[in-house]
This record gives C-alpha cells, sequence and structure tokens, in this order.
C-alpha cells in the first residue's frame, strides 16, 4: 500500500509530449517555480504559469504534488479544424489538457497561446479524442493512471465506456492517505469510476420537469 501526505518530497518534471516536433513538459513544483509547463515547437519555447491556466489549488496546501500527479493527467497533441476569425478552413496543432477539477487548456501550436474551445470550429473531433485518450489510460498498469482516465470519462458525460468503468468497481488499487494526522485507506480507483459513472448518468438523465 501506498502512503502519501501531504506533498513534502520534489517530483521530476513530467514530459507530456516529444514527437520530434513539439516537446511538452510539466514542472512539479509551481511554488519554486512558477513556470509550471514548457512547450517547445515551431514557434520557439513558451512558458506558463498555474494562473496562465486557470489551475488552482484548493486541496493540499502544496500545489505542486496534487498538479503533478494528476491535474493534467490527460494531455496530448491533437489536430483541430482551424481556429475561428483566423485559419478556419486549415487543420491545426493544439497541445490539450484538462486539469483534477474539469478545467481545460488548450495551447495553439502554431502561436504557443492559449485559445478558447468557442474558437475551435469542430470541436467535435477534438472531443472525440479527448475521450479516446481518456478511455486508453483505463488499461494502464499504473493505478493513478486508470484513476485519471475515470475521473475525465465523468467530466465527458459519455455513455460509451460505462462497461470499462463497471469493471473498474472491483479495481483492487488503494491509497493510504494522511489527513490531520490520520491515516485513511482509500480504493482511489473504484471511487473514481463510481464517480465517473454517476457523473455520466445524471448527465444523460432526461429533465423531467421539461
Amino acid at each position: 500500500m501506498l502512503t502519501m501526505a501531504h506533498g513534502t518530497t520534489p517530483f521530476p518534471a513530467k514530459i507530456f509530449e516529444n514527437n520530434g516536433q513539439i516537446f511538452a513538459a510539466g514542472f512539479a513544483w509551481p511554488d519554486q517555480n512558477d513556470k509550471v509547463l514548457i512547450i517547445r515547437g515551431g514557434k520557439g519555447t513558451s512558458m506558463f504559469s498555474l494562473d496562465q491556466l486557470g489551475i488552482y489549488n484548493t486541496t493540499w496546501t502544496t500545489a505542486g504534488s496534487m498538479w503533478y500527479q494528476q491535474s493534467i493527467g490527460l494531455s496530448f497533441v491533437s489536430k483541430v479544424k482551424g481556429i475561428e476569425g483566423i485559419d478556419e478552413d486549415i487543420f491545426r496543432s493544439v497541445f490539450y489538457f484538462r486539469n483534477i477539477e474539469g478545467k481545460e487548456a488548450i495551447i495553439n501550436l502554431s502561436t504557443n497561446k492559449l485559445i478558447e474551445r468557442s474558437n475551435i470550429v469542430d470541436m467535435s473531433k477534438l472531443d472525440e479524442a479527448i475521450n479516446k485518450k481518456a478511455a486508453s489510460l483505463l488499461e494502464s498498469a499504473d493505478p493513478f493512471v486508470r484513476e485519471t482516465g475515470a475521473m475525465h470519462l465523468g467530466y465527458s458525460g459519455t455513455t460509451e465506456h460505462l462497461s470499462e468503468l463497471d469493471s473498474l468497481l472491483q479495481d483492487k488499487a488503494l491509497v493510504g492517505r494522511i489527513f490531520e494526522g490520520e491515516k485513511k485507506v482509500v480504493y482511489h480507483v473504484r471511487d473514481a469510476a463510481a464517480e465517473a459513472i454517476r457523473k455520466i448518468k445524471l448527465k444523460n438523465t432526461p429533465n423531467k420537469s421539461e
């Protein structure tokens, strides 16, 4: 069993993408390094802070370890159909990630600047890629990755992967976390799966008042 207290041990930088054209990595400790995400590509190097990414620490006093472990666990490079008002007919590469509280950020890799989802001409294709990526995490040997996948499928609201989430309700991964000096055993993967199923069913239940 893995035991975790409020973050006191630094983590190394985490590489999210390194495909020869784009390099993206996250730094674990924003209280020691304000710029927590680095993007390096054709437009040079850009660095982003927690504030720029809309990631706010509301769980632990040390933002770094929670951000590092799960906040951008769902991250990848994808193609989107244009950016509204700029190049609507051209496919562009973006770096997408979503944090632990459901806040997403999308970086246009043609400019290394943040863009809103409302500015993407065909967001449905990116949503498909998001759900596919989240579902792929459910098969990981790492329980924290399985937990992350379940969490993000819950945000998606898609019913396509309910059977995979159901199977995680029997997941045996557990963690001991220390809260106010007391250790509590948490079956974090199955808890994340149960919460994801609850969110998905809630989003797909017709509003009887309508």
